[in-house]
């Protein structure tokens, strides 16, 4: 056959025009004697001589069965699309493997990869993939799956996927071709790369719908934005059964109305050990069951031995029901703002430094810190300085805690417009071993509820608390005896300002004891006993009452 073979084409349908009282539609079957159906066709009795008792075929029949058979050949060589019938689908058992129909999008096609395929293709149905690509070589598939079946001729360089698991879902994304790293191989053998310069887990196979267990597409997209340097958005609820990892430099931000959630069980959320910068922001680790195994944290930050990260970030991150919220080790110059930690067994945030117990300089600010009674809001293992400022710690035993780590010759830290309620110790200082000094401390213009307000313990071997400032604090004793300042083996200390008020007579207390020396004490204003030490090396100035 040859192209000039080209037959002539039907201008229009045949008896396109014809008077209705000359043509009818052809049923699929019929009742009326003599007439035509696309069951029967012409039937028997119109076969049989009038005189033997037949009937004549009408002319009516004619003219309709041309005319129908003729529309399909006229609408044909337009080019007229022939897309999706359900009902044409259903009376014929399904399309064919290997049919191709027109997608209600113009320009796209499907191929059906099965027999008697019944299902809606432009519905997402399965069975079906689309061929359809532009004149720059990109090819459409409305799935990954689909994507894995189709033969990709050598022209295309590049997949469009419409979707991952179905059309249209969040998964939407462009490989190209790739001799090295890939995502995706389709039937042909060919691999192809992920390129997306904002990646999401569900362009990596997540579901994201907090059920099914979504740990290793999870892992996998962190790896790609790692890996490729990309920015990480987080949209959904993710599952998880182990911890997710973060070994490199990486962005990940949650996305949408709603906070992303990560969902881990007895184990850690996520474990970071890299030098590398991390930016983490505006999503949830939600524990729906309190985890038991004590060596877990909702996120885990460390570096590589002998190594520490530099400038970390993590911001409006929520934390609940954790072991321990959040562990920082090997870090410094990080931040954390508007992040909220609450309903650790432990510890709601731990801060150290085990390479250099006097690096790890930190910044916390508008962020709170809550329902850890057996542990702390802020548990400070000497870590370098840090800064606390407009934050609050509510229902722990200890509020900040900061345990001075052997040896250790640290420096600054400020405490300022903090809210510390209904705990034990507001502030508690200890040193862990016999030799080390922190100094330059200031708290200021703090509120504490609690049994006691600053507590820095005795150690007999030196005064390892120097330079200690406090200023404008306000303290609200719990019912039992407490004490606002309780100051001992410190050296160059002021207290000055502040209001002590409490619910019983007579638990309003300030003791600096005999081996603290050099500083003033005064201008605290209460109700009550105000008892201060007269220790020769502090000058105790008149403690107003009211």
């Amino acid at each position: 056959m040859q192209a000039s073979d080209l037959p002539a084409r039907f201008a229009i349908p045949f008896a396109k025009n014809a008077d209705a009282a000359f043509i009818r539609p052809i049923p699929v079957d019929t009742v009326t004697e003599g007439a035509a159906s696309l069951d029967q066709g012409f039937p028997a009795i119109t076969f049989t001589p009038p005189g033997a008792g037949g009937i004549p075929p009408n002319g009516k029949d004619f003219n309709g069965i041309f005319n129908q058979t003729s529309a399909w050949n006229w609408w044909q060589a337009a080019g007229g699309p022939v897309g999706y019938d359900a009902t044409f689908s259903s009376e014929n058992g399904g399309y064919p493997k290997g049919a191709v129909l027109c997608a209600s999008t113009p320009g796209w096609a499907w191929q059906s990869t099965a027999d008697n395929n019944t299902s809606n293709p432009d519905a997402g149905g399965a069975n079906w993939t689309l061929i359809q690509y532009d004149t720059t070589g990109v090819l459409r598939c409305p799935t990954y799956s689909a994507a894995e079946a189709t033969h990709v001729p050598a022209s295309v360089n590049a997949i469009d996927l419409l979707g991952y698991a179905t059309l249209g879902d969040l998964g939407a994304a462009r490989y190209v071709r790739s001799t090295g790293d890939y995502q995706l191989t389709t039937a042909d053998g060919a691999h192809w790369l992920l390129v997306e310069p904002i990646a999401n887990p569900y362009m990596l196979g997540a579901v994201g719908n907090g059920v099914a267990d979504d740990t290793v597409p999870l892992q996998n997209f962190i790896s790609f934005c790692q890996v490729y340097n990309v920015l990480g958005l987080l949209n959904g609820f993710f599952k998880t059964t182990s911890p997710i990892s973060i070994t490199a430099r990486i962005k990940i931000l949650g996305n949408g109305t709603a906070k992303a959630s990560l969902l881990p069980g007895n184990h850690s959320g996520i474990v970071i050990n890299t030098s590398e910068q991390v930016d983490l922001s505006s999503f949830v680790i939600s524990y729906l069951v309190t985890p038991t195994n004590i060596n877990t944290a909702g996120i885990v930050k460390t570096s590589p031995s002998g190594q520490e990260s530099l400038g970390d970030r993590f911001d409006n991150i929520e934390i609940f029901n954790a072991y321990q919220c959040m562990s920082i080790d090997r870090a410094n110059l990080w931040t954390m703002d508007r992040c909220i930690f609450e309903g650790a067994v432990l510890d709601c945030l731990v801060v150290r430094n085990t390479f250099n117990a006097d690096h790890g300089d930190g910044s916390i600010s508008n962020s709170t810190f809550g329902s850890a009674p057996a542990g702390a809001g802020i548990r400070y293992n000497s870590g370098g300085g840090l800064k606390v400022v407009n934050s609050k710690i509510f229902n722990c035993e200890f509020g900040i805690a900061l345990n001075l780590a052997s040896g250790a010759f640290t420096s600054d830290l400020l405490v300022s417009n903090a809210s510390i309620e209904n705990v034990t110790y507001a502030l508690f200082f200890s040193r862990l071993g016999t030799i080390g000094t922190f100094s330059n401390i200031q708290i200021n213009n703090c509120e504490w509820e609690s049994d006691f307000g600053t507590v820095v313990t005795q150690d007999v071997n030196e005064a390892w608390v120097i330079n200690l400032s406090c200023s404008d604090n306000v303290w609200l004793a719990n019912p039992v005896v407490g004490i606002m300042y309780d100051i001992h083996s410190a050296s160059n200390v002021s207290i000055l300002g502040g209001c002590a008020q409490s619910q019983t007579s007579g638990t309003k207390k300030i003791n600096i004891g005999a081996d603290v020396t050099n500083g003033v004490a005064g201008l605290i204003t209460g109700s009550g006993p105000l008892v201060a030490s007269t220790n020769a090396g502090m000058n105790i100035t008149t403690l107003a009452l009211f």
